[in-house]
């Protein structure tokens, strides 16, 4: 496989891990990514890094860099892994959904015209 493709396959699971997490649907969370320029200026230069990381990690990243750049467009009261951590005691909570892990949080739904 070339490395563009591995790329490639590395941004589309950034992107459907990242969906999945918040809820939304992947062209959605895209758009966003790639207006933020996350994508071009995160995924892209640090992938040789990131795609060492876990699912997690790399989710959590991701929408710590779209929070200091667009952060009305997450989950209300969203903050950072690193904030959150110093005020929710409960590591097992995730704060701005208010569910434990593994839980669903949404489904991906066409957006209306």
């Amino acid at each position: 496989m070339k490395e563009e493709d591995k790329l490639l396959e590395f941004i589309i699971f950034c992107v459907e891990s990242t969906a999945v997490r918040l809820g939304r649907c992947g062209s959605e969370v895209y758009r966003k990514l790639k207006a933020t320029g996350a994508l071009e200026n995160y995924v892209k230069p640090y992938y040789d890094t990131l795609h060492t990381q876990g699912e997690t990690y790399i989710v959590d990243s991701l929408l710590e860099y779209v929070f200091y750049r667009d952060a009305q467009w997450l989950p209300e009261g969203y903050l950072p892994i690193i904030r959150w951590r110093k005020e929710v005691r409960d590591a097992d909570r995730i704060p701005w959904f208010g569910l434990s892990g593994g839980e669903s949080v949404g489904r991906c739904m066409p957006s209306e015209p």
